[in-house]
Parts: structure tokens; sequence; C-alpha cells
């Protein structure tokens, strides 16, 4: 943004006259300097409208004119108006005039200069050409005095008399006028007149682009079921999809009551015992000897009675419409050593997994590891470009201490940046006291 220094008004516009003429030159000079927002000075060439207005604000321009300026070291310069296209003096008639000025490609530099009274001047041109009885006192071209046509000889001048009242006044006499005095000392500014009213407002701009689309907000409760509708008709069998992951292994269900003890088959006879030999020397413990066969399996007893039907256990909430699995880690017995506080890729890179998320909105986490009575914690990072940056999807979740337990969190909000084709990787957390733990599984329920 640039800012204009006016020395206008009026210093910066100056009519040219000549007294011996009756010519007045159609233009003027303008002053000023130019500086950047910081306020150091503009520099180069500059393309500038000048315009002049009947209102300090709004209005349609009554002249223009558009010139190249060279701005010196400082900012400043100085152009001639009126060259390209002319001042007329019908704009100076005595109403106040703003000068506007606008940089090309910018708007325009406010506010306005109200035009001070050097450049009216050029109301002057009207008395340029002075008739008299079908002639003309001053001559057009040349600008000489030519005096009254001849009309007869002008008597002599009466004595002066007394000095009344200042009365109409009277012809102009035959005598050449003489050298034009001195130009008298400027008179004090007069005071600046009161301020013009407000002009009309401009039409509206146009409308702006529209923004960008906000956030998708939270989703709202889920409204009552409605009625069921009729069943349609069945539609033809769909090819049959893919099979999913295994769900988790349901909690096995309580023991029956034991049945009757069968009855102990007979027991075989017993051989002599030999003789017990003196005890030798104790030798080197030798290597642990291969495990015998598996002696045969001995007959099954009857069948106890089968005990009365435990009473049906509460319903489980409803399964989502649409629900996956994604196995993380899936390597049984993988030790992690002294996992640190602030985490651990399993494997490095065996534990990565490439998934598209776009379809789901929430997931919550399931891992089961051995800790040896010390708890750890695990949580799911993600990756958009394959590997390079990582973030939090979900976790991190604390194992407990009880060793084998399968530990599930709550589900959360998948986050909106993982919601497309992302990498997953799984990190175990430790105090920096941990003994080893051992994970067993990793896996992401998505929703």
């Amino acid at each position: 943004m640039k800012k204009l220094l006016l020395a206008l008004g009026l210093a910066a516009f100056s009519a040219e006259a000549r007294a011996q003429s009756a010519y007045v030159p159609p233009q003027m000079v303008a002053q000023g300097r130019f500086s950047k927002s910081d306020g150091t000075p503009e520099t180069g060439t500059l393309r500038v409208t000048f315009a002049l207005y009947d209102t300090a604000t709004g209005g349609t321009a009554l002249w223009t004119e558009s010139l190249n300026l060279t701005l010196s070291p400082l900012g400043t310069y100085s152009v001639r108006l009126g060259d390209t296209t002319t001042l007329s003096p019908d704009l100076f008639s005595g109403e106040l005039l703003w000068v506007g000025l606008t940089v090309e490609g910018e708007t325009e530099l406010l506010p306005r200069e109200p035009l001070a009274s050097v450049p009216y001047a050029f109301r002057a041109e009207v008395a340029g050409n002075v008739a008299y009885n079908g002639g003309y006192l001053i001559d057009p071209v040349t600008g000489e005095w030519r005096g009254p046509p001849p009309n007869g000889a002008t008597g002599p001048t009466g004595p002066t008399g007394a000095i009344g009242p200042a009365g109409p006044t009277g012809p102009t006499g035959a005598g050449v006028d003489g050298p034009a005095g001195p130009t008298g000392p400027r008179g004090p500014t007069g005071a600046t007149g009161p301020t013009g009213g407000n002009g009309a407002v401009g039409p509206d701009g146009a409308t702006g682009p529209t923004g960008p689309a906000g956030p998708n907000g939270p989703t709202g409760p889920t409204g009552p079921t409605g009625l069921t509708g009729l069943t349609g008709a069945a539609g033809p069998t769909g090819p049959t999809g893919p099979i999913g992951l295994t769900g988790l292994t349901g909690a096995t269900g309580a023991i029956g009551p034991t049945g009757p003890t069968g009855p102990i088959g007979l027991t075989g006879l017993t051989g002599a015992t030999g003789a017990i030999g003196p005890t030798g020397p104790t030798g080197a413990i030798g290597l642990t000897g291969l495990t015998g066969a598996t002696g045969a399996t001995g007959a099954i007893g009857p069948t106890g009675a089968t005990g009365p039907t435990g009473a049906t256990g509460p319903t489980g909430d409803p399964a989502p419409a649409y629900r996956q699995f994604v196995l993380v880690q899936d390597q049984s017995d993988l030790p992690i050593n002294n996992p640190p506080v602030a985490g651990v890729e399993i494997s490095s890179n065996a534990s990565r997994t490439r998934v598209d998320l776009s379809a789901f909105t929430e997931a919550r986490l399931q891992f089961m590891v051995s800790t040896n009575n010390s708890a750890i914690a695990c949580r799911i990072e993600f990756s958009t470009d394959g590997g390079g940056n990582w973030a939090t999807l979900i976790g991190p979740l604390n194992s407990g201490t009880n060793g084998n337990d399968l530990n599930v969190s709550a589900y959360a909000a998948i986050p909106a940046g993982a919601r497309g084709d992302v990498t997953l990787r799984a990190m175990i957390i430790g105090t920096g006291g941990n003994p080893d733990p051992v994970v067993r599984t990793v896996r992401l329920d998505v929703r």
C-alpha cells in the first residue's frame, strides 16, 4: 500500500500568467511525495491518474489525466497537468473542487485534497477579451492595449471634486495605461469553508468467493427406530463376500456339575520287589531324556447326567451395521525388551498395516500382553505418507497387571486426518523399568 504526501493546494499547483498578454496557459503544476506503508520513500516510475471532483467522496470525475511519474530517491515528483487532457476554464467557476490520485492497479488514495485558490487563476481567461461598443479594448492576439473605437476626442479631465460616496464606475479615459505596479503582498489565507455533505453511497461490490466448508459437526443422537416396513420380495442371492476376520473367542461357559465317578478298574498284580543294591556315587546330571510315549488312553467312563441349563444372560449391545477388525499384530509370544516411556514400535516395521478407514467413524483398541505383573500400555499410530510422519489414532490403553487379560478400550472418534488410506503401527509404552513384556495380539476394531 502506498501513501501520498501532497503539497497540493496549494503550493503544489500554480498557474502561469503573463501580464503583457491576455493569454492564460491551460496547465498547472502538481508536486508531491509517495512513500510506502513503513514510511520509506517509493522510487522508480508510477503510472498515476489525476482527477478533479466536485465532492470530497464518491461522485464522478469532472476531469482526468494519466501520467508516468519518475520519482526521486526521496519519493518526490513534479509534473505539469493539462498537456494531455485540456483543463477547461469552466472547471474553475468558483465552486470548491477536490483532487484525487489513483496509482495504476490500486484504489484511489484517500482523503482527496481540496483545491485552493491559485489554480482559480484560470478564471482570468474570461477577462482575456475586453469588448467595448463592438470593438476590443485589448488585442485578443497580442494582448496590447487598443483603447476605445474612435468616437470623438475625449474632453479634458475636470477638477477633482470632494470624495463622495462611491458612485458608478465612469467611462475609461483616453490615456495609455502606465506600467503595472509591483504585486502587493499576499493576503492572509481565508478560513476553510465548511466540509461538504457526504456523497451518495456507491453500489454494492461484487459478492466475494464462497469461503471453505466448515468442519463436520458432531453426530447427532440416534433418532427413534421407525416402524418396520412390509417385507419386500426376496431379491436374487448376491455373490458370497469374503470371510471376515474371526471374532474374539467368547467367555467360557460355567462348568456343569461333575457326573458320578465310574467304577475303579481292577488293580494289576504287583511284581516282586528286587533286592536293593548298594548306592553308587552320584554321577553328573545328564541331559534330559526324550519324553516317553504317551500311554494308551484308558476307557472313557459312562457320561454323567446333564446338569440343568443355566439362566440366559442379558442380551448384548446390537452389532453396528458395518464393523471390521484390523489385525495390527498377531505374532504370538513376541518379547519387547524393556519398552521406554516414549514407546517402541513392535518388531520395527513388522507391525505395520495399510488400511482404508474412509468408511469408518469410530475405533477401539484391543490388545493382550503378558507383563509379569507390571503394567504397560499400547497405542495405535497412523501415517498418511507411507511412514514418514506419524500421529496418534487411539490410545494409550493400559494393560493392567493380570498377565494375559484381553484389554479393550471404549470406542473413540477416528481423527479426520486418518479417515482415508493410511498405514498403521502398534507402539508399546513402558515405565522405564518394566521387565520384558510378551505381546500376544493387537487389533483395531472399527465401525
